[in-house]
């Protein structure tokens, strides 16, 4: 599936890009195309984030978002190329391949939902429906908004565990303990239960200095010594928690402190991926959830029945952890469920 999703979408990125503002008159236009031709993705987005107001505009700034999230059209060949040469059509290549890709960009799921909300500007939240007549146009830029959306799943899958590309494997023999922690904290959040291997310490609320408030626990495995910090969304009643997407340590006074291994000394906690108030606050199962049910959706409306067919085996998978239904809507506890399933060793 993952090979063909990829091929696809790296052939409407090529029409959709090379077209955006080709046929277009204004110096301004000719020079964000020359921008995002050039690669300077920042400078597209000082020009547009204040001043887009037609389809064009909203594509270009969706297009500088996904390459500063390091996924740019020569990005997006170098991932079809390493999924290529990888021996199994795994989805662990295809995370493997985004893991890279993103590595060196300082808010890849920041940029990465800022370019899935300029797509949608252009089709709609609900555009990309298979039950909707779309034109050519629209299907490529659907395939872009599903893209965007489960290459997020995918950069945050590598944020939940050490190696996921080979919890993934289909020959994979051995288990990955931080995705153990992992997905012992999303099902705390989610009911307040610690599952079997796993023990759940509260160390009360936290507040950083976007005056953004958490509940911090850590989680230690059976027989193994390390521990594992993560910081549960405060939420009221009915409303489940959930795990806030983290990268690297930093302190609660400063998100510029940030560095990949905790310090030996000083306060560190880990580190939310979402920098200040105003931004709304990604969390580990929403982004897979809606990777899953939107995002390969939206890819689904161009593809073939082969690759349909794919995704419906995918989706099926994940279900069929919880015991649920093929076309039931996939919830973080089905997420939980399957990436547990996932990190059996076989």
């Amino acid at each position: 599936m993952i090979k063909r999703l990829l091929t696809i979408s790296l052939v409407s990125a090529t029409l959709l890009l090379n077209g955006c503002g080709s046929d277009s008159e204004g110096e301004k236009r000719l020079e964000t195309q020359q921008s995002l031709d050039n690669a300077e993705f920042a400078k597209v987005i000082a020009n547009l984030e204040n001043s887009a107001s037609s389809n064009e505009d909203f594509l270009a700034l969706a297009s500088a978002y996904m390459g500063r999230a390091g996924l740019s059209l020569a990005d997006l060949i170098t991932v079809v190329s390493d999924s290529s040469e990888s021996e199994d059509d795994s989805f662990g290549a295809f995370i493997s391949s985004i893991s890279d890709a993103t590595k060196d960009s300082k808010t890849p799921l920041l940029d990465l939902n800022k370019a899935t909300s300029n797509y949608e500007k252009v089709v709609g939240v609900n555009g990309c429906k298979e039950t909707n007549s779309l034109s050519d146009l629209t299907k490529d830029i659907c395939i872009f908004k599903g893209l965007s959306q489960t290459m997020g799943a995918a950069t945050t899958m590598s944020y939940i565990a050490d190696d996921i590309g080979t919890v993934f494997s289909e020959d994979n023999n051995k288990t990955d303990n931080k995705l153990d922690a992992s997905t012992c904290a999303m099902q705390y959040a989610i009911d307040g239960t610690s599952a079997n291997g796993c023990t759940v310490a509260e160390n009360g609320t936290i507040e950083f200095a976007s005056t953004n408030k958490y509940k911090s626990v850590n989680i230690t495995l059976d027989d193994e010594t390390e521990v594992f910090e993560y910081l549960l969304t405060i939420v009221t009643a009915p409303s489940i928690s959930s795990t806030a997407v983290t990268n690297g340590y930093c302190t609660l006074e400063s998100f510029a402190s940030r560095v990949n291994k905790k310090p030996a000394t000083g306060a560190y906690h880990v580190c939310p991926i979402t920098e200040d108030s105003e931004t709304k606050e990604i969390t580990t199962g929403a982004v897979m959830a809606d990777a899953l049910n939107n995002g390969i959706d939206s890819i689904g409306v161009a593809a073939d029945d082969d690759m349909k067919e794919d995704i419906d085996k995918f989706k099926k998978e994940v279900l069929d952890a919880s015991g649920k239904p093929a076309d039931a809507k996939i919830t973080e506890e089905d997420i939980v469920n399957y990436l547990k399933e996932q990190n059996k060793e076989d």
